[in-house]
């Protein structure tokens, strides 16, 4: 069985015709009508502040509702003013760094 090389030269073509107005958006770009978050479902969290319930352990958010995303996490729901992104070394680490610990992650 033969398999055939795609033609690219007619893919570029059609490209061109339809042009960026047909274009689909980035679903990190796309907000429904029930979503005005700043995260995405499945983003990885942490809590900002270490003195808010003590939690040390990454959090996946699951689902905004209202003003809260619930959590895969035993506190349930969170407020996005409480989070922020995990940062590449916490999602290495699989837990909240200090800030102590932060600061010495961005200078090495």
């Amino acid at each position: 069985m033969k398999l055939k090389k795609p033609d690219l030269k007619h893919q570029a073509s059609n490209s061109s015709i339809m042009g960026p107005m047909n274009m689909k958006s980035n679903l990190a770009q796309e907000l429904s009508e029930n979503n005005q978050a700043n995260f995405l479902s499945g983003d990885v969290m942490v809590l900002k502040s270490l003195n808010l319930l003590s939690i040390n352990e990454l959090i996946t958010l699951q689902e905004f509702v209202g003003k809260y995303w619930t959590t895969d996490h035993r506190i349930g729901r969170v407020a996005e003013s409480a989070i922020r992104t995990a940062t590449t070394t916490e999602l290495m680490m699989k837990r909240r760094l200090s800030p102590i610990e932060l600061s010495l992650a961005e200078v090495s």
